[in-house]
């Protein structure tokens, strides 16, 4: 299949599916790779990501958009990982967590710490919580903008 194809394909997604659809399909970081890919740097790489994508796109298509749970993360898996990993190295992509991942980590990690150091320290602060969302604003600012984040469920 054709770029130019692939485009149109997913200029349509992006007016037909539910935000629910678009969810489980991982459509966002599909749609910022698919935006991106003129940027690459060589033939040959544009070649192996055109494959990639037009695979996607008849996978999803063959069934139906329904993609739930474990079906979900094996589309991650068997697709985003690979592109992530040259959208990384030869465009500076960045890994995007979803604000309610990003606090629940931060609750928790600032959770384990508080147990494991107050005694320790005499004193504890949420380091860990603004490590986290500081990251979540920095991507936010200059990644989000510019469309070079992917991630599980964006």
């Amino acid at each position: 299949m054709e770029v130019e194809k692939v485009k149109e394909i997913f200029e349509g997604w992006e007016a037909d599916l539910l935000s629910h659809q678009k969810k489980y399909i991982h459509f966002m970081s599909m749609r910022n790779f698919v935006f991106h890919y003129d940027s690459l740097p060589n033939s040959m790489l544009k070649e192996k990501i055109n494959g990639l994508l037009s695979n996607y796109i008849e996978e999803v298509q063959e069934n139906y958009f329904d993609y739930r749970g474990e079906k979900s993360y094996r589309l991650f898996q068997k697709y985003i990982e690979k592109l992530s990993g040259i959208y990384r190295s030869y465009l500076g992509f960045k890994h995007f967590i979803t604000f309610k991942i990003t606090l629940l980590l931060a609750i928790l990690g600032d959770g384990i710490s508080y147990f494991f150091l107050k005694n320790i320290a005499g004193y504890w602060f949420p380091v860990i919580s603004l490590l986290l969302l500081s990251y979540y604003v920095y991507i936010k600012i200059f990644y989000e903008r510019k469309g070079r984040i992917f991630g599980l469920f964006y």
